[in-house]
């Protein structure tokens, strides 16, 4: 069972500048029925296992409109996932794991140029990642456990060029990602042997550091249209 709820308030502080601030609230429950089943260490009992997670996120925005074109913002927020892992895990695992939390600082520009023909959005962020959970392979079983940390930092790049306007307009996009993703803190001691793993200052599997997507959208007619793209 998932739930959230979220309240957002928002305030002008004169004609170009814009403050906005809101909390969100997320509630997580489990509950998992295992018929017995057979593991390394022999045969299981049927059980049945749940638990629950809650936590309160808080998110701000400041916006500054720097021309009637171009506006200049900095937005901070933070999210959570509970420490619940997959549903074969569920039922042995820790329960003092931590939720992971996410907190991210975003600050950019954005508008349009050419008369609304050409749009722009530029942004650099950073994304610190605290209590990750991760599976272990400890000897012949599998655990669950919290990582240390992990930061992000990139730019965002995007923009869309109206080539032609009307019911068969031609529009073209193309956006660009750099990402440097590090573990800070991440240090695994395994029970089965002792032995320490130290993933610090390594950087994470599956993070690409470069992205990049171009393409193509052909109106053809009030409803319908085609896009070719590359992505990398």
């Amino acid at each position: 069972n998932i739930a959230a709820g979220y309240v957002q308030a928002e305030a002008n502080l004169g004609s170009r500048v814009t403050l906005t601030a809101g909390v969100r609230a997320d509630r997580f429950a489990r509950a998992v029925d295992y018929l017995p089943y057979t593991t390394a260490e022999g045969p299981q009992a049927a059980s049945t296992v749940d638990d629950s997670d809650a936590h309160l996120s808080p998110k701000a925005a400041l916006s500054v409109k720097l021309t009637d074109h171009v506006t200049a913002y900095g937005a901070f927020g933070e999210g959570f996932s509970p420490a619940f892992g997959p549903i074969w895990a569920f039922g042995g695992r820790n329960v003092n794991l931590k939720p992971e939390i996410a907190r991210s600082l975003e600050g950019g520009l954005k508008g349009d140029l050419l008369g609304g023909r050409l749009s722009f959005g530029a942004a650099a962020y950073r994304i610190t990642r605290r209590d990750l959970l991760q599976l272990v392979l400890d000897g012949p079983g599998t655990r669950t456990t919290n990582a240390g940390r992990q930061e992000s930092q990139g730019v965002e790049l995007d923009t869309r060029l109206t080539l032609r306007r009307g019911d068969r307009g031609t529009q073209a996009y193309a956006r660009y990602a750099y990402t440097d993703s590090l573990w800070k803190d991440n240090q695994i001691v395994l029970d089965f042997t002792n032995e320490v793993i130290d993933l610090t200052g390594k950087a994470p599997t599956r993070v690409p550091a470069h992205q990049l997507s171009v393409g193509l959208t052909q109106q053809m007619s009030e409803r319908l249209s085609s896009t070719i793209w590359y992505d990398y």
